[in-house]
């Protein structure tokens, strides 16, 4: 369910000077909601405010549990575009992806400085650290992505061995979210258990002096991918 943004804002403006205690624990709700349906969360037509985060308000104090960054990956992937112009832009990065050569890959991105001025110095700390590699469902709602860093190891700076079968999602791809009082977290409790159990799914990950594929991962990689010559300009 969505009210109307503009209806909302001017709504929830300003706090009225003789406001009751229960109004003065509404208006900051109101606030977050807005800011979860304009900044964080925002829609193609950025003019509505979704009600279904409400639940989620009703403690403040339980806000900075819940994993705000999983969702926005969640979300993200769910309103890639899909129209034609989207394939496109596909079908480009991965011309660019193609002719890059191994010395032009950063393997450690979350290692460089520019990481470290940007995040809050408690992400890096190895009791959120660990998540990182932690295989497991990404949830917004209706919207569910497998998030495989079991397939990105060289970022976390270690060896790429042979990957694992990949999950088809596809016909969780094709929700849209109606259903009409549908409570998500109850349709598709699995999913959300499997998340609730993300501690258990973290994979280990031995740091190396030379993260990259390991041999047996060049090996396959040149048996089932399109390889390229030096030039990048002709197929092999």
């Amino acid at each position: 369910m969505t009210v109307c943004y503009t209806w909302f804002h001017e709504r929830f403006r300003v706090l009225p000077t003789d406001a009751s205690e229960e109004t003065v624990r509404i208006y900051p709700r109101a606030y977050i909601l807005m800011l979860l349906s304009s900044q964080l969360f925002a829609d193609k037509n950025a003019n509505r405010v979704y009600l279904y985060w409400l639940p989620y308000l009703a403690s403040l104090d339980d806000l900075g549990r819940y994993s705000w960054g999983s969702a926005a990956l969640a979300w993200w992937s769910e309103y890639l575009p899909r129209n034609d112009a989207g394939d496109q832009r596909v079908v480009s990065a991965h011309l660019s992806l193609d002719r890059l050569h191994v010395h032009d890959f950063m393997w450690e991105p979350y290692s460089s400085p520019e990481v470290a001025t940007v995040v809050h110095l408690e992400i890096l700390v190895n009791e959120h650290r660990k998540l990182w590699t932690v295989v497991t469902r990404l949830i917004y709602f209706a919207a569910i992505e497998w998030h495989q860093v079991d397939r990105v190891v060289p970022q976390f700076g270690s060896v790429q061995h042979l990957l694992q079968l990949a999950l088809n999602i596809d016909w969780l791809h094709a929700k849209d979210g109606r259903g009409g009082d549908r409570w998500f977290s109850r349709y598709y409790q699995e999913w959300h258990q499997h998340w609730e159990n993300r501690v258990d799914l973290v994979i280990p990950v031995d740091r190396v002096a030379d993260p990259g594929p390991s041999a047996e991962y060049l090996d396959w990689w040149g048996r089932v991918a399109d390889c390229f010559d030096r030039g990048g300009s002709s197929q092999i």
